[in-house]
């Protein structure tokens, strides 16, 4: 029979600013902080020879486990500004933007195969 078990905890901050001026134009920003903790094992008879369930006494003879714990951390930004303006005689809308996404992960791994 397998053996599993897991843990995760998610925090996410996604704050939005806006602000419109009086000649239409628009500057809008959102951030975003995002971590995540995660731990998971599990353990399951492992295969080849002399594994499996011994059938004489009904017990597995070698199991593989497994465990991993990962913490995960995003920050991003989304900044844009937009609204209309007149160029050669003609009405025109423009939006200019930046975007900004950093990703980091630390993970830790254990593997034990074939242990009795």
């Amino acid at each position: 029979m397998p053996c599993i078990g897991d843990a995760a905890t998610l925090l996410s901050h996604h704050p939005l600013a806006a602000h419109a001026f009086a000649n239409g134009w628009q500057l809008k920003s959102k951030l975003l902080n995002r971590t995540q903790d995660k731990f998971w094992k599990d353990a399951f008879p492992a295969p080849g020879a002399g594994a499996g369930v011994d059938p004489d006494s009904g017990l597995i003879a070698r199991y593989n486990r497994r465990k991993n714990d990962t913490d995960t951390e995003r920050n991003a930004c989304d900044l844009y500004l937009t609204g209309p303006f007149s160029a050669l005689g003609r009405n025109h809308h423009a939006t200019l933007g930046y975007n900004r996404d950093h990703a980091r992960a630390a993970s830790m791994r254990r593997r034990s195969l074939g242990c009795r």
